[in-house]
C-alpha cells in the first residue's frame, strides 16, 4: 500500500512540473519508471534494515515492522495467514506524512 502511495506522490510531482513547464508526456513516463525503481530500492533498503538491525522488543518498530519482516524468513507462508489490512498496515504508517508534505508543498 505504501509503495503505491509513494509512487503516486512522485508521479504527481512529475505531472505538476510537466503541466507547469509545458513539457511533453515523455518526462512523465520516464519519471514514473524512475519513481518505481526508486521506491523499490527504498523498500528494499527498509526491508534489509529491518532484517539486519533491531529486535522484536524495539519500541514502535519492533512488534510491527521488524517482526513481520523477520517472520517471513522463518515461515514463508506466514504472510498468507493474515488479512490484507494486518499484512500491510505497518508499512503504510508513513503514508499520511508523505501525502501531507506533498499537499503542502504543491498548494
Amino acid at each position: 500500500m505504501s509503495y503505491l502511495t509513494f509512487s503516486f506522490v512522485l508521479w504527481y510531482f512529475l505531472m505538476v512540473e510537466t503541466v507547469q513547464y509545458h513539457l511533453g508526456p515523455l518526462p512523465v513516463v520516464i519519471g514514473f519508471i524512475m519513481a518505481n525503481f526508486f521506491i523499490d530500492w527504498i523498500s528494499g533498503m527498509l526491508h534489509w534494515g529491518a532484517d539486519t538491525w533491531g529486535h522484536f522488543k524495539t519500541p514502535i518498530f519492533g512488534p510491527t515492522i521488524i517482526r513481520s519482516f523477520r517472520m517471513h524468513h522463518i515461515d514463508p507462508q506466514d504472510i498468507t495467514k493474515h488479512s490484507f489490512a494486518e499484512t500491510n498496515a505497518a508499512s503504510s504508517y508513513p503514508a499520511p506524512f508523505v501525502l501531507g508534505i506533498a499537499y503542502y508543498t504543491t498548494t
